[in-house]
């Protein structure tokens, strides 16, 4: 795995550990299985992100217009790209993520500022999780300025420095990357 995608996921780790979605009306066995999965993926292992999409996907057809099971979808998609041997395939995989995240992010509202997750706001958590793929991706993807600005917006928000540890942690690793 190369060591910027690397990054962008263990950074995108760091911040999923605080999700607990418990606002949500989808089966939370569902969600800590997916989210079970991710993590494996996250890690590199073979088939866990064609598994973890797969769920996301479920969850997803649940709750459709749910901005954080889309943002993770998205995610997962876009580390079967990754994983993809043939350079279609990645495409087509992280195109379909990337049109899952911009979705997810597009249905934000200022209701998801204040909806907790673990610690941190579903929109917090959806930008990060949207941040850390955008700058996992290698440059042709032009989504590289993206996730810095996500990054960055994430860093100066009031209240940062009193944000759990992880979390804080996740964001300036990202904005670090963003710079350079």
């Amino acid at each position: 795995m190369k060591p910027t995608l690397r990054s962008a996921l263990f950074v995108l780790a760091l911040g999923s550990a605080f999700i607990v979605p418990a606002a949500f009306a989808y089966d939370s066995n569902a969600w800590q299985s997916a989210q079970a999965d991710f993590q494996r993926a996250r890690a590199g292992e073979a088939g866990a992100a064609t598994d973890a999409a797969e769920k996301f996907s479920k969850l997803v057809a649940t709750e459709p217009t749910n901005p954080l099971l889309l943002a993770y979808l998205g995610s997962a998609q876009s580390m079967q790209g990754r994983d993809a041997w043939a350079p279609w395939k990645k495409m087509k995989f992280v195109e379909a993520g990337l049109a899952d995240i911009d979705r997810a992010l597009a249905l934000l509202k200022p209701e998801h500022a204040q909806a907790p997750a673990g610690g941190v706001s579903v929109s917090n958590e959806v930008k990060l999780t949207a941040a850390s793929t955008y700058l996992g991706l290698p440059g042709f993807f032009n989504r590289a300025d993206a996730g810095a600005k996500l990054a960055k917006e994430l860093a100066a928000q009031p209240g940062f420095a009193t944000t759990p540890e992880r979390y804080r942690s996740a964001v300036l690793k990202l904005t670090a990357k963003a710079k350079s």
